[in-house]
């Protein structure tokens, strides 16, 4: 479902506001077909960590931190903020240079936290 309201919307302004009529536990990592330079990591209410691997260029995804540590091992690499109930864009560009917009949607126990 949630992958539908990704091509159903025009833009991450649409895509957060169908979200917010959704319920359930989130975290996802999507790239829209028409957008492949820009990758978008959801953290809802479920585990999910990233890191940026700089010799790489590349941001690096997972649902558990322990999975991170144990592939990244002994590579140099930057660990990158992600707050719960946001959704981050990455461009190929400037990785390092990624938006964060707050997002809404039902959880388990009422409404996800938005400012």
């Amino acid at each position: 479902m949630l992958f539908r309201l990704v091509d159903r919307s025009r833009d991450d302004h649409e895509f957060r506001s169908l979200l917010a009529r959704c319920r359930g536990r989130i975290s996802a990592a999507f790239v829209r077909l028409n957008e492949p330079s820009q990758l978008r990591l959801l953290k809802g209410d479920m585990p999910l960590h990233a890191a940026h691997l700089p010799r790489l260029r590349a941001v690096i995804y997972a649902s558990e931190a322990c999975m991170l540590q144990a592939v990244l091992d002994g590579h140099r690499r930057q660990t990158l903020q992600l707050d719960p109930f946001t959704l981050s864009t990455f461009d190929t560009r400037d990785v390092l240079d990624f938006d964060q917009k707050d997002v809404t949607f039902q959880t388990s126990v009422g409404v996800a936290p938005s400012s």
